[in-house]
């Protein structure tokens, strides 16, 4: 396993914020204010509607973990605190609730959330903004000429892949969607068939006698059809089905001579 340093955890946060404004060391107010505080590292979302500021303190080490008491004091900088660390070195049970926990992986090339932060909403205090914009943020000019171009362009570029996969999201539901009521349609026509043989069996029991209004009714309907089938003699059914097969071919038969003499008679 690979021995992972500060610097490993470090990388591997910047990397988790590339498209956000990240700031490595960060002082909670300036170098003469003799009550500020350094964060390992503090990261915002770049979005006016859904802001979020996340904390992170680097830990390499378990008792540096289980002596540090410093670390709520950094709460009122950021949205989201999380502890960050080499796997193993921080159980989820050892955590406060108002902190999260980040564990790299074995070779220090991805980092995977162990615990979720809660997310706190607080004003973050304007001794941070000062200290980032003073120390940190270079000035630069609107996007112009080739750099216009090229910005523009990024822009459409990312626009055009999320419009690709909103409308692959989309053709996606509306299939599973079209499945589902094909599916229900079949279903609806079983049933509708099954409620329909039901009714005929109903009016057939209505007729001679046998109700099934309640369970009562259902039991008394039950003995009612158990004794009916016990009435038949054995080989009734099979008898009066052969009976009915001959009457049907006397009465072809009967028909074929009748056209015939029918013939002759034109002649």
């Amino acid at each position: 396993m690979k021995t992972i340093v500060a610097a490993d955890l470090l990388k591997l946060l910047a990397a988790r914020h590339a498209r956000d404004m990240f700031v490595p060391e960060c002082r909670t107010g300036g170098a003469l204010d003799e009550y500020h505080q350094r964060l390992d590292a503090w990261a915002i979302k770049r979005s006016w509607a859904h802001p979020q500021v996340i904390g992170y303190e680097i830990k390499i080490s378990r008792a540096d973990f289980l002596q540090d008491d410093k670390w709520r004091g950094y709460l009122p900088y950021c949205n989201e605190f999380y502890f960050v660390c080499p796997p193993s070195f921080i159980q989820r049970d050892e955590l406060p609730e108002d902190a999260g926990l980040l564990w790299a992986s074995t070779n220090a090339v991805k980092l995977y959330t162990k615990k979720r932060a809660p997310y706190r909403d607080v004003k973050i205090p304007e001794s941070l903004w000062r200290s980032i914009i003073f120390s940190r943020v270079t000035i630069k000019g609107e996007p112009t000429g080739s750099g216009a171009r090229e910005y523009w362009a990024e822009w459409l570029a990312e626009r055009k892949v999320d419009e690709e996969f909103g409308w692959r999201v989309g053709r996606n539901i509306r299939q599973v969607v079209e499945t589902q009521i094909t599916a229900v349609a079949g279903e609806n026509y079983v049933l509708k068939r099954q409620i329909a043989t039901y009714k005929d069996i109903r009016q057939f029991l209505d007729l001679h006698g046998i109700p099934v209004d309640n369970s009562i009714h259902q039991f008394s309907a039950k003995r009612k059809v158990e004794a009916l089938v016990r009435a038949v003699p054995n080989g009734l059914l099979q008898t009066l089905t052969h009976a009915q097969q001959g009457l049907e071919r006397a009465h072809a038969a009967l028909t074929a001579l009748s056209n015939n003499q029918s013939e002759e008679e034109v002649r």
